[in-house]
C-alpha cells in the first residue's frame, strides 16, 4: 500500500510556524502550527485535522486500527543531559476528541474526550523510564505512574502505579463514555486508593513480581449502571451463550425446577467445586493475586494467550452481565464490575456460589448442577457423593 504526502509550503516566522499536510490528492488534510527554539530546546507542536473524524493513514490498513483526533498537542519544554549518561527530556502530550477503533480493543469506536500528560522520560545507556514526578490528567482524575524498561543487563519491564487517596467517583468520571457500558450511570461515593507493582525480566518469567492492593474500606455504591447487581438477589432470566450465540434462557430461581438452592447442594459438591476453580473463593475479594501471577508466567512463556486468572466472581460477572467478545475494554469492563460487587457487599459469597452452581456450563447445552447430575449419573444434585 503506497500513500503520497504532500507538504506545498511551510512558513516558519521567528520560530512560530504553521503548514498543511495532505494525503493523496486532497484525500485528507492535517494542519500543524507551533513554534520552535533552538537555544532554549524548545517546542510546541499542534496537529489537528481539517475534517472531523480523519484516520491516520498507513495505521488502518496496517495494523488494522483506526485513529482520529480534533487535535494533538506535543511540548517540549527542555532537554538537559542530567548526568554523564543520562538524558531527561521533558515536556507534556494532550488531545482533544481522540478516537480510536479496533476489533481487539472494543466493539465501537473508544472515544476519549481529553486527557493531558506531563512530566518527562530519562534515556541512559542502559534503561528508558519515565521521570519521577510525571502525572497523567483526565477530568479530576491525577495519577502519577512510573515505568521502566532496562536493557541492560538484562532486559526487564517494572511498572508502578501508586494512587494515593482519591475520590472514587472522579475515577469513574474519567472513563470514557460508551467504553463500558454496563457502568454507565454509576453513582459512588468515598474515598479509595490503589498501589500496584510489577516487574519481569522478559528472559525469565518466573521472576515475576505482582504486588496489588486497593484501600476502598469507605467505599459505597449509592447507583447502579446497566449491569445492576443488586438484582442477583432476586431470581433472574439467565441467557446461556454457546461464543456469541445465545442458545438458551432460563430463570435462576425457585420457578425453574432444576434450580436447587446452595444449602440443598452437597458439601463434597460445592467444596470440590471451589477447590478446583477458586480455592481462596470466601477469602478473596473477587481477585486472586497468585492466579493473575501464574497467567503471567505462562502466557510470558508461551508467548501468547494460554492461561487466564479469573476467579468464581469474575466469572459469574461475565456470564450474567457481560457480552462474550473477547475484547480488551470487556475484560476491563469485567473487573471494574467485580471490584464495585465485591467490594459493596450487596451480593453475599454464598448466594454468588449458588447462581455458579446454578448456571455454569457442565457440557454442551448442560447447565446448573441439577441437569449435569442428571444427564452424567441419572440422579438429583442432592444424592451427589464424594465419588460422583
Amino acid at each position: 500500500l503506497y500513500q503520497r504526502v504532500r507538504v506545498p509550503e511551510a512558513i516558519i516566522d521567528d520560530g512560530d510556524f504553521e503548514t498543511s499536510l495532505f494525503l493523496n490528492d486532497n484525500d485528507a488534510e492535517w494542519i500543524f502550527k507551533g513554534y520552535v527554539d533552538g537555544d532554549d530546546q524548545k517546542l510546541r507542536l499542534e496537529i489537528s485535522s481539517k475534517e472531523k473524524d480523519t484516520a491516520l493513514p498507513f495505521i488502518k490498513g496496517k495494523y488494522g486500527l483506526a485513529i482520529s483526533f480534533d487535535k494533538l498537542i506535543f511540548e517540549l519544554s527542555s532537554i538537559k543531559r542530567a548526568a554523564k549518561e543520562l538524558l531527561q527530556v521533558n515536556g507534556s502530550f494532550a488531545y482533544e476528541n481522540l478516537v480510536i477503533n479496533h476489533r481487539r480493543l472494543s466493539d465501537e469506536p473508544i472515544i476519549l474526550p481529553h486527557a493531558l500528560a506531563e512530566g518527562g522520560v530519562e534515556i541512559a545507556k542502559d534503561y528508558i523510564a519515565l521521570k519521577e514526578g510525571s502525572k497523567f490528567v483526565v477530568k479530576e482524575f491525577v495519577f502519577e505512574p512510573t515505568a521502566k524498561f532496562t536493557l541492560k543487563p538484562e532486559r526487564k519491564i517494572e511498572l508502578g502505579v501508586h494512587t494515593g487517596v482519591f475520590r472514587a467517583q472522579n475515577f469513574f468520571d474519567a472513563l470514557p463514555k460508551g467504553l463500558f457500558e454496563m457502568l454507565d450511570g454509576v453513582e459512588v461515593a468515598g474515598d479509595v486508593a490503589f498501589n500496584l507493582d510489577f516487574a519481569v525480566a522478559l528472559n525469565n518469567p518466573d521472576s515475576v513480581i505482582f504486588k496489588s492492593s486497593v484501600d476502598d474500606i469507605d467505599l459505597k455504591v449509592i447507583k447502579w449502571g446497566r449491569a445492576n447487581i443488586d438484582s442477583l438477589n432476586y431470581p433472574f432470566e439467565y441467557d446461556a451463550y454457546d461464543d456469541t450465540t445465545i442458545v438458551r434462557r432460563f430463570m435462576v430461581g425457585p420457578s425453574n425446577p432444576n434450580f436447587v438452592p446452595l444449602q440443598q447442594i452437597p458439601y463434597v459438591v460445592k467444596t470440590t467445586v471451589r477447590n478446583t476453580e477458586d480455592p481462596f473463593f470466601y477469602k478473596h475479594n473477587g481477585f486472586e493475586e497468585e492466579a493473575f501471577k501464574l497467567s503471567i508466567v505462562t502466557n510470558l512463556k508461551e508467548k501468547k494467550f494460554k492461561r487466564g486468572a479469573s476467579t468464581i466472581s469474575m466469572q459469574l460477572v461475565k456470564n450474567v452481565f457481560l457480552n462474550r467478545k473477547k475484547t480488551m475494554n470487556r475484560k476491563f469492563e469485567e473487573i471494574l464490575l467485580v471490584w464495585l460487587m465485591e467490594a459493596s457487599g450487596d451480593v453475599s459469597k454464598d448466594r454468588l456460589l449458588e447462581i455458579y452452581l446454578n448456571v455454569i456450563e457442565w457440557g454442551k447445552n448442560v447447565y446448573g448442577i441439577e441437569e449435569a447430575a442428571q444427564y452424567y449419573l441419572h440422579k438429583k444434585a442432592t444424592e451427589l457423593g464424594l465419588g460422583e
